[in-house]
């Protein structure tokens, strides 16, 4: 027989408990309102993305979310012959409009100018406040909405503000002087306001413009030397013809065109 006595016991394999974990547990943050609209409009224009790419248009993504570049369009050109071919209050008839002698050129309409229908239509935009401080007419006021004070630039003024007209008066005034307004670009695709932005561009036909106005003596280009340089490239065989083309005699003008600074033509660049 066997006793207790007979039997060793042998311990076993020594059990440690478990040690709590001291990390604290990260609990997912709550999407701020701000990603939620986001995820909604990514939701609301995916059957434009899919009809985008269809349609062969480009967008992008940033961090997940698809966006599309818009395509926009320019408008018509501005002078005389659009405005006054019927007799008008300034008693003008289509046997007295004025000849275009010079051409005004924009890039193309930034947002602000597309919500307003206008030429230069932001309210901080310089063109129609040295327009009118050149042509005898204020663009507005010059006061701040929010402040309800006058902008520093406003002081320096020369027109009061009982000649301040509106958008069409200041157009009428400014092509009845023999200017032209019109822009660079046709139509493009591009997200906000920046020149830089621009993508799949199709230029406005400017020679095709200068070809039937004769007596047009100067291009103005609103925007700077980035302006310049897209007119030279798209205009790169006009700018080639003898006796079409050339730099305004300043040193600005002959700098931003570059290769042309020397050449001598009938229409001067600005």
């Amino acid at each position: 027989s066997i006793t207790n006595n007979d039997i060793t016991m042998k311990p076993g394999p020594r059990k440690t408990p478990p040690r709590k974990s001291t990390r604290v547990k990260r609990q997912p943050l709550p999407l701020s309102p701000s990603w939620k609209k986001k995820v909604v409009i990514s939701a609301a224009i995916a059957p434009a993305v899919a009809l985008s790419v269809k349609n062969g248009s480009k967008s992008s993504s940033t961090a997940g979310i698809t966006t599309i570049s818009p395509r926009t369009n320019s408008y018509a050109a501005l002078w005389a012959g659009n405005r006054f071919s019927t007799p008008n209050a300034k008693n003008q008839t289509k046997n007295h409009i004025p000849h275009v002698h010079t051409l005004i050129l924009g890039t193309h309409p930034s947002v602000t100018s597309l919500a307003k229908n206008e030429y230069f239509g932001h309210p901080m935009n310089t063109f129609w406040w040295i327009a009118g401080d050149c042509l005898g007419f204020r663009r507005n006021t010059g006061q701040s909405p929010r402040t309800k004070k006058l902008y520093k630039f406003a002081t320096a003024l020369r027109h009061s503000t009982d000649q301040v007209i509106t958008y069409d008066e200041q157009v009428d005034v400014l092509t009845s002087k023999g200017f032209a307004l019109w822009d660079l670009v046709q139509s493009c695709e591009r997200n906000g306001s920046l020149d830089s932005a621009i993508k799949n561009d199709v230029p406005n036909d400017i020679r095709g413009f200068c070809e039937v106005h004769p007596h047009l003596k100067r291009v103005v280009f609103a925007n700077g030397v980035g302006a310049c340089r897209y007119f030279m490239k798209q205009f790169r065989d006009w700018w080639e013809v003898e006796e079409e083309l050339m730099p305004e005699d300043d040193e600005l003008s002959r700098r931003a065109f570059g290769k042309y600074r020397d050449k001598r033509g009938k229409i001067k660049c600005v």
